[in-house]
């Protein structure tokens, strides 16, 4: 060792080292605790992200029906990274964005590929989370739109899963109608611990309701979780909403929520999430139905719609040509349901039971015949025959007659179901009694009947309190009796369902040939509108397009049963934005619009249209054509028959994207003759129409004001950006002008040619007009342009339309001028 001049050993100098390249963030990360940023870009950066899947399953058949996408890391040493280490931070830092994005089209892509083979997930949707600051880009809804496009999806195979916080932002609810509008189904996510209110449920574009795990915890005790769940079900089923509950992890969790109604769930009962859909849901299907020890049978699980044929033909067997008894027991009985505030689940099943409360006339020796024995609620039905308590025909107690503690036991383990099959034993007997069934009749009965019910109740013990206050009270308020022949025919309504499968398929080959063949433009509409109809189900169907020109949609066909004054092929029907909230939310909020003639909240022109034409129910679908809206779609049904709801929205979105393909094929064929009014780029009026229009003003010396509205800089843009760009920003000006413009009557929006645009607005004065270029220039600015000079004319008075223009036009190169733009 060298020793220095003062005897002290000296130390080796290192050399200088060359800088090196920068540490891997991804490199020695624990095992646990949050990562930071550098790590989840560098995740991102090497597509390191994996995207695994949960399924959705159905109980009791486990059938999977959906996959929630889920993301991880996968690091370079092999570990999996969980999503609670990395999300919070993605989201504090906004790797959020790039991240869903990631996630969103992986999801896609696997989606197209379960859905192209014929394995049982081929119809499974996929369900993606969606953060605030997703939502929040200006470009998201564009995303979608291209994922769908590019992967070949339906918009009804992607779920976007939001919390309530998100969806009850109104910068957001724009966006996630326009998502509705693709077909796209919204999932509120961890329902019940957010901020969504009743109103906004209603208002929504939600479809779907994701239960949140902690109330799923707690189901299988009686108690606030269990009863927050109920709610919801009830709630969603009156909404006409889906129910998912998470979270699930036992054999007890999934028997209690099937039993409250929730038959949709996901949790590590049925598998933990996986990088392969199809791995995952032969997993779910190859361990066979979960079992329960306290599993009471078939009759536990709800009412099976597919037992309404069974229930139908027995009624048939045993109802007489007018029986009013047999129809009496089920009003009773299904109103009583309602009064003791039973879910609607619940009262048609009641309602069944009660159709079918002396099954065992018809058996024979004891047994069933044949064509009931596979319908296991209607064997069992047919053995306890209900709860057999109440008095004998003389008033004494009946043989055979048991408490009923032992009757719940024998038919189902549900204290408000208990209550009605008591109900429905209690008016069969005394209406069997006293046939005579006028009201006063009825409620007389009734009031016998509940009170020879609460004497027998009182010998086994009970204080009569269940049913017999159901009874007084419906002998105060008797309920109407349905003639039993239209219970039945609406029976065999809804077991049918307003369209049959077979009906479906024959229309759409219908439309296929109609495609295929006819070459009369009229014809050609008027056959596959006449197709779309049947596979609806609708009673009338017409087909409309928005004149975007001048703000109002024309009727070029009407098929179906047509109301006093339409007609097939309609000379001038026509129908103005500015009168019918309806049509402006079709057209402009791109969303289908379904109503009823006694709809409070709908708008009241529509309905009065409605009435106009005899018909109960309707709906708008908006029909596109390369991603703009062309038009729509007008369906309605009569009086008597179901109306339209919530759940018919995917296949009328369906139905108006095979009438968009017929629409194309005649607009191909009409082209030339409608060119000559309408730009062919942006579908508003050309300079024709517009001349046209302003003479016929000034011939009538009627008050006018003009906007003309120049795209700034659109050599520039076609020049540095391409003309795409730029046939992009005169599209856009077109579209946000006729969206302003939609409420004035008479109102007309055309291209002059090139980049500079004209609106005709009829009795407005010059405030109303800047109004309305403000308003155009705000919305233009809040979607990221284009900018635009504008000038302004009016006239009052004889005028002329060269004048005009030639005013307003010195007005437009004024301000371009004062902005010193070319």
């Amino acid at each position: 060792m060298a020793v220095g001049a003062q005897g002290q050993p000296r130390l080796p100098v290192a050399p200088p080292r060359a800088p090196g390249p920068p540490s891997d963030p991804l490199a020695d990360l624990p095992d646990d605790g949050p990562i930071g940023a550098r790590a989840i870009r560098a995740a991102l950066d090497r597509d390191l992200l994996e995207v695994h899947y949960q399924p959705v399953v159905v109980l009791p058949s486990r059938h999977v029906v959906g996959f929630e996408a889920l993301a991880r890391i996968r690091l370079p040493d092999g570990r999996l990274v969980q999503p609670s280490r990395f999300i919070p931070e993605a989201e504090r830092t906004g790797l959020v964005v790039p991240l869903g994005l990631d996630v969103l089209r992986k999801a896609a892509a696997a989606a197209a590929r379960w859905r192209a083979g014929t394995s049982p997930v081929a119809t499974a949707t996929v369900s993606v989370n969606v953060a605030s600051p997703q939502l929040e880009e200006p470009g998201f809804l564009d995303v979608v739109r291209a994922v769908l496009a590019d992967n070949d999806l339906p918009g009804s195979a992607l779920v976007l899963e939001i919390t309530e916080s998100v969806a009850t932002s109104g910068r957001v609810r724009p966006l996630l109608e326009q998502l509705a509008a693709l077909g796209v189904r919204i999932a509120l996510d961890d329902f019940g611990i957010g901020f969504a209110t009743l109103d906004n449920l209603r208002r929504l574009p939600v479809q779907v309701l994701k239960l949140d795990r902690s109330f799923v915890a707690g189901v299988i005790r009686p108690g606030t979780d269990r009863a927050i769940v109920r709610v919801v079900v009830d709630l969603a089923d009156t909404l006409g909403l889906s129910v998912i509950a998470e979270g699930v992890e036992t054999v007890d969790q999934a028997d209690v929520l099937l039993r409250l109604g929730c038959a949709h769930v996901q949790g590590y009962l049925f598998a933990r999430p996986g990088p392969s859909p199809e791995a995952v849901a032969a997993g779910v299907v190859a361990a066979g139905p979960p079992q329960s020890g306290n599993r009471r049978g078939d009759a536990d699980d709800g009412w099976d719609p597919a037992l309404d044929a069974g229930v139908l033909a027995a009624t048939r067997l045993l109802a007489g040509p007018d029986d009013r008894a047999r129809a009496a027991v089920h009003a009773v009985a299904t109103q009583a349901g309602r009064v003791a505030g039973l879910s609607e689940g619940a009262v048609r099943t009641i309602g069944r039971l009660a159709l079918v409360h002396d099954l065992h006339r018809i058996t024979v020796d004891g047994v069933l015949p044949p064509a009931f024995a596979a319908a296991p609620v209607l064997c069992r039905l047919a053995e306890v025959r209900l709860p057999a308590v109440g008095p004998g025909a003389d008033g004494g107690s009946r043989p055979g007659h048991r408490c009923s503690a032992d009757a719940h036991d024998a038919v189902r383990d549900d204290a408000e179901m208990h209550v009605l099959l008591h109900a429905v034993e209690a008016v069969a007997q005394g209406l069997h009694i006293d046939p005579d069934l006028s009201p006063d009749a009825l409620a007389a009965g009734l009031r016998v009947v509940a009170a020879r019910y609460a004497a027998a109740e009182h010998e086994c013990g009970g204080g009569g309190d269940t049913v017999v206050p159901l009874l007084t009270a419906l002998s105060l308020d008797p309920p109407d009796l349905v003639p039993l022949v239209d219970l039945l025919d609406d029976l065999d309504r809804r077991r049918l369902g307003r369209r049959g499968m077979e009906e479906r398929l024959r229309s759409l080959v219908g439309i296929t040939r109609v495609l295929a063949g006819s070459r009369d433009i009229r014809e050609l509409l008027r056959v596959a509108l006449e197709e779309v109809r049947r596979i609806v189900g609708a009673a009338s169907a017409s087909l409309e397009r928005w004149e975007r020109e001048n703000s109002q949609i024309r009727t070029l066909v009407n098929v179906g049963v047509l109301g006093p004054g339409e007609q097939v092929f309609p000379e001038s029907e026509t129908y103005a934005l500015a009168e019918y909230d309806q049509i402006r939310h079709t057209m402009l909020g791109r969303l289908p619009y379904i109503h009823t003639v006694d709809d409070p909240h709908a708008d009241p022109a529509a309905i009065a249209l409605l009435g106009s034409l005899h018909k109960y129910s309707s709906a708008a679908v908006p029909i596109y054509l390369e991603g703009r809206v062309w038009g729509q779609l007008w369906l309605t049904t009569e009086v008597g028959e179901p109306a339209f709801g919530v759940g018919d929205i995917e296949l009328l979105t369906a139905v108006a994207t095979l009438m968009g393909t017929v629409v194309v094929q005649a607009e191909n064929l009409d082209r030339a003759a409608r060119l000559a009014f309408e730009d062919p780029l942006t579908h508003v009026g050309n300079r024709r129409a517009l001349d046209d229009a302003l003479g016929e003003l000034a011939a009538a010396a009627r008050p006018v004001a003009i906007a003309l509205l120049d795209v700034d800089l659109l050599k520039q843009i076609n020049d540095t950006e391409g003309h795409a760009v730029g046939d992009q920003a005169l599209m856009r000006l077109a579209d946000v002008l006729s969206a302003h413009v939609s409420g004035a009557p008479g109102a007309l929006v055309g291209r002059l040619g090139g980049d500079e645009f004209c609106v005709v607005v009829p009795d407005w004065s010059p405030a109303q007009m800047e109004r309305l270029v403000e308003d155009t220039l705000a919305t233009l600015a809040s979607g990221g342009g284009p900018t635009v000079s504008w000038g302004i004319a009016t006239a009052i008075g004889p005028w002329e339309p060269r004048i005009l223009l030639a005013t307003a036009d010195a007005e437009l190169y004024a301000a371009k001028g004062r902005r010193r733009l070319p």
